[in-house]
């Protein structure tokens, strides 16, 4: 691809985009005073530099946290191996980092049964899965996305040319919190991070 202005070649799309400094922002904020986090990602599906990983691993950066990442698709069993390696008190928040690759994939119910066993919040780069109880997401509106999606199909279907048509990029975003799925874990939600959230699940 040349460019997200105009990729060029046979292709086009929809740029799933998660404003990676926001994102930590607020899971720093669900667990205020908390300074270790784990982050479960799969880099075969980024660059090898990690241009695109949405968050930095091992560092404090400006907002004074350390976050270890773990990339699971080195590990055989994938995100459950992860999962089952983690211990309570060792961290504050686990964050899941781009699961595209059907090899390293685990359902939320796996997350939803960490979460309760651990007691620690995780927030998940998917908004059906706070549906399913996890305490938080913050990303892309879906609904934007699809609707992106649809008007560069229509486009080509009217003559365009894939290459020639910009990739498209969220601007907006949402935060969905389930506090139900908090209080199961003991977990009091901030009441600055509930007034910023577009949907609460009670």
């Amino acid at each position: 691809m040349e460019s997200l202005s105009r990729p060029g070649g046979n292709m086009t799309g929809v740029s799933w985009s998660w404003e990676k400094g926001k994102w930590l922002e607020l899971a720093c904020r669900l667990v205020p005073g908390k300074k270790r986090f784990v982050g479960l990602v799969d880099k075969s599906t980024w660059d090898e530099e990690g241009r695109h990983l949405p968050i930095k691993f091992d560092s404090t950066e400006e907002l004074g946290v350390d976050v270890k990442g773990i990339d699971v698709s080195r590990l055989p069993g994938g995100v459950r191996e992860a999962l089952d390696s983690l211990r309570p008190g060792s961290f504050d928040a686990l964050l899941t980092i781009g699961f595209y690759s059907e090899a390293v994939h685990a359902p939320p119910s796996a997350y939803v049964a960490f979460q309760r066993r651990t007691r620690i919040p995780c927030v998940m780069q998917s908004e059906s899965a706070v549906e399913q109880g996890i305490v938080m997401y913050r990303g892309p509106d879906s609904r934007e996305q699809h609707r992106f999606a649809a008007d560069q199909a229509a486009r080509i279907l009217k003559g365009a040319h894939a290459g020639e048509l910009p990739v498209m990029r969220s601007t907006r975003f949402r935060v969905v919190i389930n506090r139900r799925a908090a209080t199961e874990i003991g977990l009091k939600i901030p009441p600055d991070l509930l007034l910023l959230a577009d949907r609460v699940i009670d």
